[in-house]
């Protein structure tokens, strides 16, 4: 077998696990559930993605400066309502 052959073989590999791969990720989109807007007159299924920003104090852990922490969540893209279960924050003080 060439060079070319054996480059066609792994290509045709290759796209069978792709295909593979993509059934069974159909399989498990078929069994979910959708997530929507708690917003009572929303109840959209659009989300996008944001950023919350929190400052570490450098006391805390015995460092000079202090250290802001990126985490991400999501918020709804219609009115702006944050998912709280997906939400580390949800549960700290503001």
């Amino acid at each position: 077998m060439n060079n070319q052959q054996k480059q066609q073989q792994q290509l045709e590999m290759y796209k069978a696990q792709q295909a593979q791969l993509q059934l069974e990720y159909n399989k498990k989109l078929e069994n979910s559930t959708g997530i929507y807007c708690k917003n009572s007159e929303c109840g959209s299924p659009y989300f996008d993605q944001v950023t919350i920003l929190r400052k570490l104090s450098g006391s805390m852990d015995g460092s000079i400066q202090d250290e802001v922490v990126e985490i991400q969540t999501f918020i709804c893209a219609i009115c702006g309502e944050p998912i709280e279960e997906l939400n580390p924050l949800s549960r700290l003080p503001k």
